[in-house]
């Protein structure tokens, strides 16, 4: 018997936010599906901030929905079909909470970030969607050891990846 409830971030008080400890609790309190808002443009920051990182193997586990990494937990990212722009306008127009504010990504990853912002200045709008795309069609490939934070694939089981080190 899962608990079906749809909860807000602010809700849920945590301690800390990051997607381990996000799964966590959703796994503590008997949820079964945790639903982001990651829009494109910051999926395809997030993976040039992953390029850069030498982190090319998690690709396919941060453009898309998950349903294995986490399980029982679903990660859904139904937000990735839009660019922020649009997931702003959407909660303005009905009058949603937008929350603007930078995520630790976004502030360990600053010049990653710049370059989304400045293609989509330059009106290539649909680029960050290619970049989703082609991170969906890659293998996931299965590295022997996996983060201790994100429980995704590292080559090293010992110490957190460049991205949970940040948090």
């Amino acid at each position: 018997n899962q608990r079906a409830a749809i909860r807000r971030i602010d809700d849920l008080r945590m301690d800390r936010f990051s997607l381990p400890d996000l799964i966590a609790h959703a796994q503590a309190n008997g949820y079964n599906c945790v639903v982001l808002g990651e829009t494109a443009d910051f999926i395809a920051a997030n993976t040039i901030a992953h390029i850069a990182s030498g982190r090319v193997e998690t690709l396919p586990f941060i453009a898309a929905d998950d349903r294995t990494s986490y399980a029982p937990v679903i990660l859904l990212r139904p937000a990735r079909q839009c660019l922020h722009a649009e997931a702003e306008f959407y909660c303005t127009h009905r009058h949603v909470q937008f929350d603007n504010c930078p995520s630790p990504l976004q502030t360990a990853f600053p010049e990653e970030f710049s370059i989304t912002r400045r293609l989509l200045a330059e009106g290539q709008s649909g680029t960050p969607f290619a970049v989703q795309r082609m991170c969906e069609k890659l293998p996931r490939i299965q590295l022997p050891c996996v983060c201790p934070v994100c429980r995704l694939p590292a080559s090293s089981g010992d110490t957190p990846c460049v991205f949970c080190a940040t948090h």
